[in-house]
């Protein structure tokens, strides 16, 4: 039990991380993400950002980041390989640049 606890909470504070890189990498001049809030680190709090699914509403597991067509620009975010359970990239639409990661397939399982 105590170390599921430990597994869980390994994955909140990656999955956090994750999106704080995605959120400082990107440029937002529409204000789209700006209900990112990373000041409330409860359980769960990151499923409620705009573009954000999770694997259950009330766990921090990032399944899909959904930010297509919002007019976002900037690097491409390079902190994805913090997401531990991603499977669904959508940034189409929006004026990203840079170096994919070589192991963008290993990221998005």
């Amino acid at each position: 039990l105590i170390l599921l606890s430990c597994c869980m909470s390994y994955g909140t504070k990656t999955d956090f991380a994750c999106l704080q890189e995605v959120r400082s990498s990107l440029k937002d001049p529409n204000g789209y993400l700006s209900n990112w809030n990373f000041t409330n680190t409860t359980e769960g709090s990151i499923c409620r950002f705009l573009g954000i699914e999770c694997w259950h509403p009330e766990e921090s597991r990032v399944l899909n980041i959904k930010l297509a067509d919002m007019g976002l620009r900037g690097q491409f975010p390079l902190g994805l390989v913090n997401c531990s359970s991603l499977t669904g990239l959508y940034l189409n639409g929006n004026n990203l640049n840079g170096s994919l990661p070589k192991n963008i397939s290993a990221v998005i399982k």
